[in-house]
């Protein structure tokens, strides 16, 4: 079982949906996906949550590979407003979601071992 952490919001779908098929095709492990999302449209109007749609064809995708893949979609708002609202990096020149991995040891059910990518890394060799 591959455990990997992905970050982002709704306009992260295409990168995620193009990261997850570059890795289904260089495995035939089982992998278990993990994707931390918020609403912040407080700072961004176009800041909000991949949606459960997109969620559903990720998993589609992947159990099409393999029917025990699986991606679990993980709002970390309240986490994330308790942790780092009002924080300078909320207003850097890259978006609040690049914090959102830092939360992992907060989040319940969280395997101890996983692997954090990224949306636009590519995997172009064997993963494992």
């Amino acid at each position: 079982m591959i455990n990997l952490l992905l970050c982002g919001n709704k306009k992260v779908f295409d990168g995620a949906l193009t990261q997850l098929i570059s890795i289904l095709n260089r495995t035939n492990e089982s992998i278990n996906c993990y994707i931390f999302t918020m609403d912040m449209a407080r700072l961004n109007s176009e800041y909000i949550p991949i949606t459960i749609e997109q969620v559903d064809f990720l998993n589609r995708v992947l159990k099409e590979k393999n029917a025990q893949n699986n991606i679990i979609r993980i709002d970390v708002t309240d986490e994330y407003n308790r942790e780092f609202k009002g924080c300078k990096n909320e207003t850097a020149y890259c978006t609040p979601y690049t914090l959102l991995r830092l939360l992992a040891d907060l989040i319940p059910d969280i395997p101890d071992k996983i692997l954090y990518l990224d949306i636009d890394i590519m995997v172009g060799r064997r993963f494992k």
